[in-house]
């Protein structure tokens, strides 16, 4: 999912492609807050999972 608030002309360099991520999942305020300032930098897309998934790394045993 990328973000589009209309701020596609901020754009300083077209080719650019960042890419915005978290644990604490989607609806994260500032992970939306994040995605809005990097839209002036290029291209963002969004990845985080639908609920929060903090130290999910721990969660594995072997």
């Amino acid at each position: 999912m990328s973000f589009s608030y209309g701020e596609e002309s901020l754009y300083k360099n077209d080719d650019m492609k960042i890419l915005v991520t978290n644990d604490d999942g989607i609806y994260s305020p500032g992970l939306s807050c994040l995605a809005r300032v990097a839209l002036a930098y290029g291209e963002v897309i969004v990845m985080a999972p639908d609920v929060e998934q903090s130290s999910m790394g721990q969660a594995i045993t072997s």
